[in-house]
């Protein structure tokens, strides 16, 4: 049985023991392009003179930086979370022991949705501004930003934002078939920014999730396949510079598959999807392949880890292998959500997965049963 521990920073210190020992509950809600929240329930009682202790502590304050993370047997700490307190909501009664009060707290993306503002940006990659927005802002660091190719054509390029950064950020990642994010650095009141597709490689570290047999570590697996999902796009526009009609057409050549063959059984079984202005920039071949990209990871799964018998932590972003047998979506799957729910006797997790691929059955693996019965 693994043994799990949690700690907690205010305003980038320790929470101090008497902190930490009114805390009834964590919840950390992680999801792939949305800002994630935690919900930390405290405990709040009378004091002597009949007034509510702890109920206007320093730590309720707006946007003091809250940091939650957590550690299994000797491995490493991991940040679930760093960002501001967004909000709290108090739950009082009169019979004893049941007040609480309830911090939100965000990732420090929220600190990047504050203001909009309108802005021209000239000769900048897309990759180029995501470096200086996130790196604009305090603590946070860009972090893995991978770059990006500029307009093909020649006069465009102008990129203007009319929005405030991270939803300008999350636009150019969208275009470019990326996801922009901010996750906990590694020091309290430290976040780093990113700016990437998907990873296709598992997780360093990240345990195997297992379903069968006498390693198996989750209690279920739930996956479904939409056969609809995988699309090529075409776009037809015009170029600025000479006024001549550019027609594009994507394919699945710039698709980095999880796993051994595409979640479709063959390019002309998909589907065959026009670009609407509305989804065009003035590049078609980056607007084609992004709405390719988005569209391939078809296949999505939902389960649960057992606690005592899954000794990682996982993340939104991460990178997961599944073994539920000699079936085909086994294999490599990107976590895009996750929820943390951590207690006095308990820490759970549950996910959510997708996949643009299938990996191919083995008939000759050997019985997925073996150590069940």
């Amino acid at each position: 049985m693994t043994s799990k521990r949690f700690r907690l920073y205010f305003a980038g210190s320790p929470a101090t023991q008497d902190q930490l020992d009114r805390v009834e509950e964590i919840t950390v809600d992680q999801q792939a392009d949305a800002a994630w929240e935690a919900r930390i329930q405290i405990s709040v009682c009378l004091d002597d003179h009949g007034d509510w202790a702890h109920l206007e502590e320093s730590f309720t304050s707006d946007f003091t930086r809250v940091r939650v993370e957590l550690q299994i047997d000797t491995g490493p700490w991991v940040a679930l979370i760093d960002g501001p307190l967004v909000g709290y909501h108090s739950d009082l009664h009169s019979e004893p022991g049941k007040s609480t009060v309830t911090l939100v707290v965000h990732d420090d993306s929220v600190l990047l949705n504050r203001q909009a503002g309108v802005e021209v940006n000239e000769g900048d990659t897309d990759s180029d501004l995501a470096t200086r927005l996130f790196g604009s802002a305090p603590g946070i660091a860009a972090g893995d930003i991978q770059s990006t190719t500029p307009s093909a054509d020649p006069l465009g390029g102008a990129t203007v934002r009319r929005e405030t950064v991270i939803q300008f950020l999350r636009r150019l990642a969208r275009r470019n078939g990326y996801h922009a994010y901010v996750l906990p650095g590694d020091s309290p009141g430290q976040s780093q920014g990113c700016f990437r597709p998907y990873a296709t490689d598992p997780t360093a570290g990240l345990p195997t999730f297992v379903l069968l047999g006498d390693d198996r570590n989750i209690e279920n697996f739930s996956v479904a396949n939409d056969a609809q999902a995988a699309s090529q796009f075409t776009a037809r526009t015009v170029t600025i510079s000479d006024r001549s009609t550019v027609d594009r057409t994507s394919d699945y050549g710039s698709v980095a598959l999880l796993g051994d063959q595409p979640s479709y059984d063959s390019a002309s079984s998909t589907g065959q999807l026009l670009l609407g202005p509305h989804q065009l920039d003035e590049d078609p071949d980056r607007a084609t392949r992004a709405a390719t990209l988005r569209s391939v990871y078809g296949v999505r799964a939902t389960g649960r880890v057992l606690p005592d018998c899954f000794d990682g932590i996982l993340r939104a972003y991460d990178v997961v292998t599944v073994k539920a047998g000699p079936q085909q979506h086994s294999g490599n799957f990107v976590v895009t959500r996750v929820r943390h729910l951590i207690n006095r006797s308990l820490h759970t997790q549950e996910f959510t997965l997708v996949s643009d691929a299938r990996s191919t059955v083995n008939a000759g693996a050997g019985n997925p049963l073996a150590g069940i019965f």
